[in-house]
C-alpha cells in the first residue's frame, strides 16, 4: 500500500516527521513523503500558480493519507487539499495521533472546522518560524 504523508512544512526535518515515518515503515508501507530532495527540487521548478498541483498530483497516485496537523490542531490550507484528494476518491485519511494510537481515521466532517485559510496558513507558518 501506497501512503502519501501529508504534513506542514514547519514540521520538515523535524522528530515527529521522523516519527510518522518510522511508524510507517514499522507497518511496511510505502511513503510518498513530499519533503524529499527529489519531490522538492520538482516543486522548485514549477512556476508559483502550478507549483502545488504537484504535490496534490503526487497524492493522487497513493491509496491512503497519514497526516499531521499544526501543534494546536488546526490544519494548513494545503495539507487539507491534500486530504480532500483521497476524500473524493472514497479513500481512508489517518491523522497520526501519538496520544493513544499512532494513527486515527478521520472523516472530512470532523477536519473541515480545523482547516485554515490560505492566508491564515501564511500566518501560522510566520509566526512558528518567527518563534524558532
Amino acid at each position: 500500500m501506497k501512503i502519501y504523508f501529508a504534513h506542514p512544512v514547519t514540521s520538515y526535518g523535524t522528530p515527529i516527521e521522523q516519527r510518522v515515518l518510522d511508524e510507517l515503515r514499522l507497518i511496511k508501507f510505502q511513503v510518498v513523503n513530499p519533503n524529499t530532495p527529489e519531490h522538492q527540487e520538482n516543486y522548485q521548478r514549477l512556476p508559483r500558480e502550478q507549483a502545488f498541483e504537484y504535490f496534490l498530483t503526487l497524492a493522487r497516485t497513493c491509496d491512503a493519507c497519514v497526516f499531521i496537523p499544526f501543534e494546536d490542531g488546526t490544519i494548513g490550507s494545503g495539507v487539507f487539499k491534500e486530504l480532500e484528494t483521497f476524500f473524493e476518491r472514497g479513500l481512508k485519511v489517518y491523522e497520526f495521533y501519538s496520544k493513544v494510537w499512532p494513527f486515527v481515521q478521520r472523516d472530512l466532517e470532523q477536519l473541515r472546522d480545523r482547516a485554515l485559510t490560505i492566508e491564515e496558513t501564511r500566518e501560522k507558518i510566520n509566526q512558528l518560524r518567527r518563534n524558532e
